[in-house]
C-alpha cells in the first residue's frame, strides 16, 4: 500500500507540474524540461516574408520566425502559437493583456506604451536613426541599451524580449512634397514620437491604427502614411499612393516582441536564452538586410508609378533637429532615458 500510495503521489505531482508548468516550477539540471504552450498576439498581418523569395520578414514574419527558433532550441519543448492581429486581444489592448497574463506574449509596438513605460517611444527609435541602420548592430550587442530597455520594462511586468527591425519609414503620400513647409498642407498618419516630430514641424499629425491605414488613405482621411517602405508591397499601399518621400525620420522602424514578466521568470533558464537569443538573432539578421529591405520599396514604386522623393541638405537637417529636440524631451524624464539617448546619439551619429 505504501508503494501504491507513493506512485498515486508522484503521478499527482506530475500532473500538476504539467499543468501549470508555464506558472512557476523548479528544474534541476540534468533534468528533463517540462512542454511549454504559450500564446502570442501579433499586432501585424501576414504575409511573413516582404517578398516571397526572401530572406527578410516583416514584423509578422520576424515573429514567426522568433518562434520555429525558439523551438528549434528547446528540441521542440517550448511552443509558441502566434495568432493574426484582433483574434485573442485588440490591438490597443496588448500591453494591458500581457501584464495582465491573458496571453503570455505579443509583437508590439513602444509608441503604445509611450505613455506608461518612459523608455517606450525610445525604443522603438520612434524618431532618429542612422544614415546606415547596421550601425545598431554593436549598439545592441555590446552597449548597456538593451539592458537599459529590460530594467524599464520590467518594473511595470513585461519582459522585453527583442527589437523587429522592419526597414526604413518612408512617407507614402498622395501629394509631391520637396521641402518640410510643403508638407504643412497636408494632414499624415503618425502615433507616439513621429506625431510629436510632425507637430514640432507644424504639420498636421492624426493617429491610425495599423490595421486602418489603407482604408484610411483608400477614403482620404489623410494624405499620407509613414511606415517602412518594403510595405508598398506587403500590404498593397502601392494601391492608394503617388509619391514615396524618404526623409529618415525613422531607420530602422523597430517594433518588438515582449512577454509577460511572470511567465518568463517561470521558464527553465535554457528557455529564457532561447526566447532571447532566438529573439536577437532575427533582429541582427534584420539590421544587417536594411538596405535590401528599402529595395524592395523602390522596386514595389518603380513597378507602380509611384515617384520617388528624397529630402536632402537643408531640409533634412530640419528633421534632424527637430528629432534633437525629441530626444532632449525624453532624456529629461529619467536617469535611466538620459543614458538611453546618450547611446542612441553616439552610435547614430548625432
Amino acid at each position: 500500500m505504501k508503494l501504491l500510495r507513493n506512485v498515486f503521489t508522484g503521478v499527482a505531482i506530475l500532473t500538476v507540474v504539467t499543468l501549470y508548468a508555464g506558472l512557476s516550477f523548479a528544474v534541476e539540471k540534468g533534468a528533463d524540461l517540462p512542454v511549454i504552450k504559450w500564446r502570442c498576439q501579433s499586432m501585424y498581418p501576414p504575409p511573413e516574408r516582404i517578398l516571397p523569395d526572401s530572406k527578410y520578414f516583416g514584423g509578422y514574419g520576424q515573429t514567426m520566425e522568433v518562434v520555429r527558433k525558439v523551438k528549434e532550441k528547446t528540441n521542440g519543448k517550448f511552443n509558441i502559437e502566434v495568432f493574426i492581429p484582433g483574434t485573442l486581444i485588440k490591438n490597443p489592448a496588448i500591453l494591458d493583456g500581457i501584464r495582465g497574463g491573458a496571453i503570455q506574449m505579443a509583437t508590439f509596438n513602444g509608441s503604445y506604451a509611450g505613455g506608461l513605460i518612459k523608455s517606450a517611444n525610445i525604443e522603438g527609435m520612434s524618431v532618429g536613426g542612422a544614415s546606415d541602420a547596421t550601425v545598431f548592430v554593436p549598439m545592441f550587442l555590446e552597449s548597456d541599451w538593451m539592458k537599459i530597455i529590460r530594467r524599464d520594462y520590467a518594473k511595470y511586468g513585461i519582459h522585453y524580449v527583442c527589437p523587429l527591425p522592419t526597414g526604413t519609414n518612408l512617407i507614402m503620400a498622395n501629394f509631391e512634397a520637396h521641402t518640410v513647409d510643403e508638407l504643412k498642407k497636408y494632414k499624415i498618419a503618425a502615433s507616439g514620437a513621429k506625431s510629436e516630430l510632425l507637430q514640432i514641424l507644424g504639420v498636421t499629425a492624426v493617429n491610425v491604427l495599423a490595421m486602418d491605414l489603407y482604408p484610411a488613405l483608400e477614403r482620404k482621411t489623410v494624405d499620407a502614411i509613414i511606415y517602412p517602405s518594403y510595405c508598398l508591397n506587403t500590404y498593397k499601399f502601392h494601391e492608394v499612393v503617388k509619391y514615396g518621400i524618404w526623409t529618415e525620420i525613422q531607420k530602422p522602424q523597430l517594433t518588438n516582441i515582449i512577454c509577460n514578466l511572470a511567465a518568463y521568470n517561470a521558464l527553465p533558464k535554457s528557455y529564457q536564452d532561447a526566447l532571447n537569443e532566438a529573439g536577437m538573432e532575427v533582429a541582427i539578421h534584420q539590421l544587417k538586410g536594411t538596405e535590401e529591405i528599402d529595395d524592395v520599396g523602390r522596386q514595389t514604386a518603380l513597378k507602380h508609378g509611384i515617384k520617388l522623393i528624397t529630402f536632402e541638405g537643408a531640409e533634412k537637417q530640419k528633421i534632424r533637429q527637430a528629432i534633437v529636440k525629441i530626444w532632449e524631451k525624453y532624456a529629461a524624464m529619467s536617469e535611466d532615458n538620459a543614458k538611453l539617448i546618450s547611446i542612441l546619439r553616439k552610435y547614430a551619429g548625432y
